[in-house]
């Protein structure tokens, strides 16, 4: 169902803050450059982390096995929050394990802002963050409570202004607080996204879990989470670092086993990215860890190194290939859909079974309120004229996908025109 045209009923369940970051880059129509640089932004905290705790050569490694990862590149091409979520993730951690390390309230406090900030992003995965850094800041500070107490303001602070935040967001967008625009969208008092019940969980573990995992390590580097492992074992005595990568990870994987649907991921799990980063520094050591047992000379090292490389350049194409074979309909359909942008009218995307859905491409901009056409998702030729009549218009088309030329196709039209 579609909402009303008023602006003020007119709203994604998303949370605000993707939306935030889109806008501006959506009006210049350079969108598809936000990701990359927050891509950038996460090997640099990868980097970061990984030099900090275990030196130069482990950061290098950590940043070539994230980058011939396909999943990462997956994740960071496509216009979804996983990447703001994962460079804010990452950003906390590094913080985090810098107030650790040098005992500054000011390290922890900038962690909670990171925290905040995705809350307004992704509000499930940076519970589940939130939780592990907080309880690892807790854990190492045990002995100096006055610095703990002074931690436990801020994050006091900090849980207030994410709850506070959200709530108000809530009240404005839905008429009630506690109402989530996610439980909204479908009619129902809370999100049906979410179900914490023990059978419900193991059927997630038995189905969901089971095929994301498969697809998560095909499509990362080979043995990342054996290699991870072998990082951990060497590093679980030598400070916090390797228990609090391990925990983010871990925690992101089992938190989302209450995640009650499929998350729609093309190839690799969406829900487990933002924790990626970490399984890569662990995994960096790891390596070192199997170069030492074989005691393996530089040469053979650098002809092992250039034959995953190869490997995992090639696993990339056939990843791009898929990409593009998914996104190529919802590309065809735009093409079409862009042509009607002086048309005064509503333009419905029809379904196309297999191929297409109307509700998975959002081509209207920042300023769709004084735009001369709206986009919707078709609800069949009985509510065209009177969805049209309520966005403002009294002319639409219709426009779907064709499997068979491949391209988008004009099925419908009432007194529109391009």
């Amino acid at each position: 169902s579609f909402p009303t045209r008023r602006s003020s009923d007119l709203f994604s369940k998303y949370p605000i803050g993707w939306p935030l970051v889109l806008a501006g880059p959506e009006k210049l129509r350079c969108s598809w450059l936000i990701n990359p640089l927050l891509a950038s932004g996460i090997l640099m905290c990868t980097a970061m982390v990984a030099r900090a705790a275990h030196g130069p050569r482990t950061a290098l490694l950590a940043v070539a096995i994230t980058v011939l990862s396909p999943y990462f590149l997956a994740q960071c091409i496509a216009l979804m929050s996983h990447a703001l979520a994962g460079l804010l993730t990452a950003a906390a951690c590094l913080l985090c394990l810098e107030g650790i390390r040098c005992r500054k309230l000011s390290r922890f406090a900038l962690m909670y802002l990171m925290i905040v900030c995705a809350f307004h992003v992704r509000p499930l995965t940076t519970l589940i963050v939130a939780a592990v850094l907080s309880i690892s800041a807790f854990v190492c500070l045990r002995r100096e409570p006055g610095l703990a107490l002074r931690l436990l303001l801020v994050a006091a602070s900090a849980g207030i202004v994410a709850a506070g935040s959200i709530l108000v967001y809530n009240r404005a967008f839905t008429g009630g607080p506690i109402l989530s625009p996610y439980a909204l969208q479908r009619g129902l008092g809370m999100p049906a996204e979410i179900s914490a019940t023990l059978p419900q969980v193991l059927l997630n573990i038995k189905s969901i879990w089971r095929s994301s995992a498969q697809a998560t390590m095909l499509f990362s580097f080979p043995l990342v989470f054996l290699l991870a492992a072998l990082g951990f074992w060497k590093n679980k005595q030598k400070g916090p670092t390797a228990w609090i990568l391990l925990a983010i990870f871990s925690a992101i994987v089992l938190g989302h086993l209450v995640q009650v649907e499929n998350s729609g991921s093309v190839i690799p799990e969406r829900y487990w990215f933002e924790g990626f980063f970490a399984i890569t520094i662990l995994a960096a050591e790891g390596v070192s860890v199997v170069a030492m047992a074989l005691k393996a000379s530089r040469r053979a090292l650098t002809v092992a190194a250039c034959g995953f490389a190869v490997i995992q350049l090639s696993m990339t194409v056939v990843v791009a290939g898929i990409l593009l074979g998914k996104s190529s309909p919802s590309a065809a359909v735009r093409a079409v859909a862009e042509s009607f942008l002086r048309c005064s009218c509503v333009v419905f995307l029809k379904d196309s079974p297999s191929n297409f859905s109307g509700e998975h491409l959002n081509l209207n901009g920042p300023d769709w309120t004084g735009a001369s056409v709206f986009y919707a998702v078709d609800p069949g030729p009985e509510g065209r004229s009177a969805w049209s009549l309520r966005f403002g218009h009294n002319r639409w088309v219709v426009i779907t996908y064709d499997p068979i030329t491949r391209g988008g196709v004009v099925v419908e039209t009432q007194g529109a025109s391009d």
